[in-house]
This record gives C-alpha cells, sequence and structure tokens, in this order.
C-alpha cells in the first residue's frame, strides 16, 4: 500500500502535465459515477465498478471531442 501511494505521489503529477485533458475528464466521470453510487449506497458494488469503466470511456471520448474541438473551430 506505502508502495501504491508513493507511486501515485510521484507519477500523478507527471500524468497530469503530460496529459492534463484526460486526466480532468475522466476524474470529473469518475467523481459523478462515486456520487451516484453514494447517494444509493452501491460504492464498491458490481454495478459501481461497471459505471467506473463507463467512466473511463466517458473520459476518453470527451478527451477526443475537446481536441477535434480545439483543431477545428467552428
Amino acid at each position: 500500500m506505502i508502495g501504491s501511494i508513493i507511486f501515485g505521489i510521484v507519477i500523478g503529477p507527471i500524468w497530469i502535465s503530460i496529459d492534463a485533458e484526460h486526466y480532468i475528464l475522466e476524474n470529473t466521470e469518475r467523481a459523478k459515477v462515486d456520487w451516484k453510487h453514494a447517494d444509493r449506497d452501491t460504492i464498491d458494488s458490481e454495478d459501481h465498478k461497471y459505471d467506473l469503466e463507463g467512466a473511463i470511456s466517458e473520459g476518453n471520448t470527451g478527451r477526443k471531442k475537446w481536441k477535434n474541438q480545439l483543431e477545428n473551430p467552428t
């Protein structure tokens, strides 16, 4: 556990600096899922885990849309 904490402390800022859009979007989606499941008291259920996987996908999709908007402003 200590190793994962140290790994997160060291790698986290590097990951944010390299790919801030992905970090922001993915963590926003994960927070929405966590909030929804906290209200239902279903944290760590199979549905919660499934929804977290979907949040990662939503973060990736949002990142692609964001990059496309920056490259092709309308």
